[in-house]
């Protein structure tokens, strides 16, 4: 998927259990990440996502 695609998707609020995002373009990355959180704490009330130094983003309770 492409990253258009994927901002399409998360517009649209078809949004995948797993994601990975690679590659040289960080500024991508880090808009993607935004628009998933910020389509995610609409629906949730909350962000689920958590970043963990070493560990990159996780998703879940505190045991995720």
């Amino acid at each position: 998927m492409d990253h258009r695609a994927f901002f399409d998707d998360v517009a649209k609020g078809k949004i995948a259990p797993c994601y990975v995002f690679e590659g040289t373009e960080e500024y991508i990355k880090r808009s993607a990440l935004a628009a998933l959180r910020k389509k995610l704490r609409a629906a949730l009330g909350c962000d689920p996502i958590r970043n963990r130094i070493g560990e990159g983003y996780l998703m879940g309770g505190e045991d995720a």
